[in-house]
């Protein structure tokens, strides 16, 4: 975790000068540290790479020849830093349907104050537990169960690709929800209890449960 004197340093990527402004005046009031704004994806990852940033936060629709989308490939393939795309309406579908953009976090223009620090939260914390855990994509896609990581209030933060491919869902999909998303009216109410309880209690659980996919066919686990 970062003390009040190892605030958060986030780096401010926007073609937009006011919304740029906005943005650190709101990253300021909510405790973090901006070290850098630029309106270039070639700056962005050049910037990277000198300032280490805990965080980047990168507008979709840059100009010149690196968009934000390839930037924040470049900077994730070279420094494995955490990237949240701030994106357009007009962008909105393409994000949510886009294969390239289901390793990353986004929030949409116009956001609330409570959405852009809920989602600064959770990108940072699904950074620093995959960075604890030492889990990396490669390590994910190897394994072929799914895998859900979560925040310790079951939070949902990242998901594996054979978790994608079982469920249906992508990252963007359940982001920030529980795994209540994945139960359905079949799903036994006693075995969701039980679950419960071994969290929390921190103890293993051993047993199946009925969850429905996206498509809402049902499946076990």
């Amino acid at each position: 975790m970062w003390s009040s004197l190892n605030k958060p340093r986030i780096l401010i990527v926007e073609s937009d000068e006011l919304v740029a402004i906005f943005v650190q005046l709101k990253l300021e009031l909510f405790g973090y540290q901006t070290i850098g704004q630029t309106n270039s994806g070639a700056n962005a990852v050049r910037l990277a790479g000198e300032l280490r940033p805990d965080l980047i936060l990168m507008d979709t629709e840059l100009t010149g020849e690196i968009d934000g989308i390839t930037a924040a490939e470049n900077i994730r393939a070279q420094h494995a830093l955490p990237v949240v795309f701030l994106t357009g309406k007009s962008n909105d579908e393409t994000m949510t349907s886009g294969n390239r953009y289901k390793a990353f976090t986004y929030i949409t223009k116009p956001f609330s104050d409570q959405e852009l620090r809920a989602v600064i939260q959770m990108a940072l914390y699904k950074h620093q537990a995959e960075t604890k855990l030492q889990i990396n994509d490669l390590a994910l896609k190897a394994i072929s169960q799914g895998v859900i990581v979560s925040t310790p209030d079951r939070k949902i933060v990242s998901v594996n690709d054979a978790f994608t491919q079982q469920t249906g869902y992508g990252i963007q999909d359940i982001f920030g929800k529980t795994c209540s998303i994945l139960q359905g009216p079949l799903t036994d109410p006693a075995t969701i209890t039980a679950i419960a309880q071994a969290l929390n209690a921190n103890t293993p659980f051993f047993g199946e449960i009925l969850n429905y996919r996206k498509d809402q066919s049902i499946f076990w686990n």
